[in-house]
């Protein structure tokens, strides 16, 4: 009888000790995300970390081609240069970008060429170019120009803001589906392509800095801020070089502008 009830008891308690059946059902939904082009104006400065974001100087324009795809673009100041009678080159003078933040930091720095390009990487989009070419220099109102003057980008510098790190430019790290001109170029003979991208190489900014020269530092010396060596308001910017021959007649009085005709499209030529 006691063996009975103990086997009994056994039993009742090894089958409170089963797990009972596992049950679960599953039932799928969505996160969703759209992305439309933003509208920017502002200039990264190409060789800061963390970024400094400047507006443009006085001078230069910016223009939209498409959304999402859009260019600033500077004029040249030479200011004013000393008239000789043989052969002459003559280099522009720096530009002043102010720093978004406060305080508002001035930097004296070369002329920048920028293309920002935040468009993704949908069918159709990645490409595009940029070309300029240079009208004569005259002065309408007194009738008189330079010339056979010819205005030429000597050696540029070029950074992408999403494929290059702080401090190297392209020419150093030859990055595919990237092209620009990196001899001298005569804008004066005609529009010609400086900078290009395919297949979506050059989203983000894409800077053309017209100087050949690395004479200016951007460090960020830690906790203390950022630190910018700036130009001398009139270095001359060496990669640029406006030629006037000797024989043009020079008026003193005269104030010679160039039109520069830049054009952004969406073909990598």
């Amino acid at each position: 009888m006691k063996k009975v009830l103990l086997s009994t008891l056994l039993t009742t308690l090894a089958l409170g000790l089963v797990a009972p059946a596992a049950l679960a059902v599953d039932k799928n939904t969505e996160g969703v995300i759209k992305f439309e082009p933003e509208s920017v104006d502002d200039i990264i400065l190409p060789e800061t970390e963390p970024p400094i974001v400047v507006t443009p100087p006085t001078g230069s324009e910016t223009e939209e081609f498409e959304a999402g795809l859009n260019m600033t673009v500077p004029g040249l100041e030479f200011g004013t240069v000393k008239m000789k009678m043989t052969d002459a080159e003559y280099n522009p003078l720096p530009q002043v970008y102010t720093n978004k933040e406060t305080p508002a930091t001035k930097y004296t720095l070369p002329p920048m060429a920028i293309v920002r390009d935040a468009r993704g990487l949908a069918a159709g989009t990645g490409d595009w170019s940029l070309k300029v070419s240079a009208g004569q220099f005259k002065d309408d109102t007194k009738g008189v120009n330079l010339g056979a003057s010819t205005l030429s980008f000597v050696k540029p510098r070029v950074f992408n803001s999403m494929r290059t790190v702080p401090g190297q430019e392209i020419t150093a790290l030859g990055l595919a589906n990237i092209t620009f001109t990196k001899t001298s170029v005569n804008v004066s003979s005609g529009s010609q392509l400086i900078l290009s991208s395919k297949d979506g190489a050059a989203v983000g900014q894409t800077t053309y800095m017209l100087d050949e020269e690395a004479k200016y530092v951007i460090k960020n010396p830690g906790a203390t801020g950022q630190e910018v060596t700036n130009l001398d308001a009139n270095t001359p910017i060496k990669g640029v070089t406006l030629k006037v021959p000797g024989s043009v007649d020079k008026d003193k009085t005269a104030t010679y502008k160039s039109v520069l005709t830049w054009t952004l499209s969406n073909t990598p030529d």
